[in-house]
């Protein structure tokens, strides 16, 4: 059987991550908005795994290891770093300074930061369906057609890392892959983008050598 190809349908182009990203900051005029434009903007910049995100303590973020990288739980139990960009840190710091601080249900203790850094309302932690939910619903008031969740944002991540570093084993090793093979789907290109590909790769483009625009149909044999 041939290994699956990561097609546009699988994560969100340029355009729609760009849509996605006005949608939520032009709606984080509240607490819920904020904490949406937080988490989405988390999975997006860090490509966890819904699980990972919910189990994500405080402790384990730039406010409790002083650098630009998350603590990350995987599969197995395996805990591995992930490297994060300093602007998705000082998102962290801010969420956790300002949001997080008001739906602690008591006053707030240093030992708090080790509990989960994704509190709901009640504050009770995330789980991976509340993630979903919320992530579908944002996305499809956001004008985005697709069904979008959370593997939609990891591989959005996955597929924007390879191509802008054309590095399989710093992307495997953000995601957390245990084989390089589950990785290489991001240097598997869909059709579009091989055309694409291809306009930017040749040294000469090539023209027709009639004078008159030829139709097709009629090459047809």
């Amino acid at each position: 059987m041939s290994k699956w190809v990561v097609t546009s349908a699988k994560y969100l182009t340029e355009s729609e991550a760009e849509r996605l990203k006005d949608y939520l900051y032009s709606n984080a005029n509240n607490r819920r908005g904020k904490v949406t434009l937080f988490i989405i903007m988390m999975l997006i910049g860090s490509g966890l795994r819904a699980q990972e995100l919910c189990d994500l303590s405080v402790n384990q973020t730039p406010v409790g290891l002083g650098e630009d990288a998350l603590s990350v739980k995987g599969k197995g139990g395996q805990l591995r770093h992930v490297w994060i960009l300093p602007e998705l840190s000082e998102l962290i710091r801010w969420y956790v300074a300002k949001i997080r601080l008001t739906l602690v249900q008591r006053p707030m203790l240093k030992r708090d930061h080790d509990q989960p850094l994704l509190l709901k309302e009640n504050g009770k932690k995330y789980d991976r369906f509340d993630l979903y939910r919320r992530i579908r619903r944002t996305a499809a008031k956001a004008g985005i057609a697709k069904r979008v969740g959370v593997h939609t944002l990891r591989h959005t991540y996955g597929t924007g890392v390879y191509r802008r570093t054309q590095n399989i084993l710093l992307v495997k090793d953000q995601l957390g892959h245990k084989s390089l093979n589950t990785t290489t789907v991001y240097s598997k290109l869909d059709d579009a983008t091989v055309v694409e590909t291809l306009k930017k790769a040749h040294i000469l483009t090539v023209k027709s050598p009639f004078s008159d625009a030829v139709d097709s149909k009629s090459l047809e044999m």
